[in-house]
């Protein structure tokens, strides 16, 4: 099992799905934890029937939780970018108001 969450972590594109969550929002965290990765056949040949269902239950174990927590921080990210955003808008256009009317 802890090969399969080593060869998780390696395999799988973190980046990707940190953009996912960020341009998918809740989406983009959907399909995070419905989409489930799968080893390479190449790791699994020649080994046990026991050994490839361990090895395989935990790789999409390790792997979906590394794509759900890359797309929450993703979605996180794009959340506050869009509240700073859209706060510095309203205080400026709040400050404009209160200069135009004096």
């Amino acid at each position: 099992c802890t090969q399969a969450e080593f060869d998780a972590q390696r395999d799988v594109n973190g980046t990707l799905w940190l953009a996912i969550g960020f341009f998918g929002g809740i989406f983009g965290i959907a399909a995070a934890y419905v989409i489930e990765p799968t080893p390479p056949a190449s790791r699994l040949l020649g080994k046990s029937s026991e050994y490839v269902a361990t090895y395989t239950d935990c790789y999409k174990s390790a792997g979906k939780d590394i794509q759900t927590k890359n797309a929450i921080k993703g979605c996180v990210i794009s959340g506050l970018l869009y509240v700073a955003f859209y706060g510095c808008y309203y205080a400026l256009w709040a400050a404009s108001l209160s200069t135009a009317v004096q």
